[in-house]
C-alpha cells in the first residue's frame, strides 16, 4: 500500500514539475516575443577615407572637401556617441587610398564595436575583403527589423564618362536576385547602399539606370529606409512610394568633422 502511494506522490509531483516546465517555456516565450519587438538602434557613418592625406578636393561641389588624416579623431569621437548601438554601420570608402596601414588603424578604432563594413568605390578588396568583411552584400536580421547590405561600388559593364554617375552604383544580376529574396520577407525593412539612386545634382530625381533598383525596393511594400553616402556633402532626406531615402555626409568633410547619424528603428 505505502509503494502504491509513493507512485501517486511521484506522479503528482511530476504533473507539478510539467506545470512548472510549462509556465517557464510560457514566460520565455513571452520574453523573446517582447525581445522580439525591441527597438533597434543603429549608427551610420560615411565616407571615412582613412588616410595620410590633408586635403582632399573632390572639385564636383564647392564645400567638397575632405580630411582624410582625422579619421581617427573624427571616427573616435563618434563612436564614443554610438556607445550600446547594436550595430553601426560604415557606408563605404572607409579608405582613402589602398593601405594595409591605415585598414589596421581602423580595426583597432573599432574592435570593441559592433561594426558592419560596406564597401565604397575606394575600397579595394586586397584591403576590404581580406581585413574588413569577406562578403560585400549580406543581411541581418535583428527584432522585426531586416538590414540589407549592398554593394553597388561597381562600374557598370561598357559606361562611358558621359554616363550617368560615369556607370557607378551598378548592381549585377545575381545580386539582384539575392536582394529580392531578401525583400520576401515579413519584417520591416532597411537598406544600405554606398552610391545614392538619385542624381547627383538634382536630388529630387532619381537616376534612370537605377529605376529598376527602385522598383525592387517598392515590390514588397516593406522597406521603410534606404541609406546611402558617396557624394559626402549632402544631409538629406527624400520620400518615394512609401520609403525614406537618407543621404549622409562624410564623417570628414570639412567643417562637419565627426558628423553621423543614429537612428531608432521601432
Amino acid at each position: 500500500m505505502k509503494q502504491g502511494i509513493q507512485k501517486i506522490f511521484l506522479a503528482a509531483g511530476n504533473y507539478k514539475a510539467a506545470l512548472a516546465g510549462i509556465f517557464i517555456l510560457s514566460a520565455l516565450a513571452g520574453f523573446a516575443y517582447v525581445n522580439n519587438n525591441s527597438p533597434v538602434t543603429l549608427g551610420i557613418i560615411a565616407d571615412i577615407h582613412a588616410g595620410d592625406q590633408r586635403w582632399r578636393d573632390d572639385g564636383l561641389e564647392e564645400d567638397n572637401i575632405l580630411h582624410p588624416v582625422n579619421f581617427e579623431k573624427n571616427v573616435g569621437s563618434a563612436l564614443e556617441d554610438l556607445e550600446g548601438a547594436d550595430y553601426i554601420i560604415s557606408l563605404g570608402d572607409n579608405l582613402n587610398r589602398p593601405s594595409r596601414k591605415n585598414t589596421q588603424k581602423l580595426l583597432d578604432l573599432t574592435k570593441n564595436y559592433p561594426m558592419i563594413w560596406m564597401k565604397g568605390n575606394h575600397d579595394k578588396p586586397l584591403h576590404f575583403n581580406e581585413m574588413l568583411s569577406k562578403e560585400n552584400y549580406f543581411y541581418k536580421d535583428k527584432g522585426n527589423w531586416r538590414i540589407i547590405i549592398l554593394d553597388n561600388s561597381e562600374t557598370a559593364p561598357g559606361a562611358t564618362k558621359e554616363s550617368e554617375e560615369q556607370g557607378r552604383g551598378y548592381i549585377d544580376p545575381e545580386q539582384l536576385g539575392w536582394l529580392e529574396k531578401m525583400l520576401d520577407t515579413k519584417k520591416n525593412v532597411v537598406v544600405f547602399m554606398h552610391i545614392p539612386l538619385v542624381k547627383r545634382f538634382n536630388l529630387e530625381e532619381f537616376r534612370e539606370d537605377q529605376l529598376h533598383v527602385k522598383e525592387l525596393l517598392e515590390k514588397y511594400g516593406n522597406v521603410r529606409y534606404v541609406y546611402a553616402g558617396h557624394f559626402h556633402v549632402h544631409d538629406k532626406e527624400l520620400e518615394s512610394n512609401g520609403i525614406k531615402y537618407r543621404l549622409v555626409p562624410s564623417i570628414s568633410l570639412k567643417d562637419h568633422e565627426g558628423a553621423y547619424k543614429k537612428i531608432i528603428l521601432e
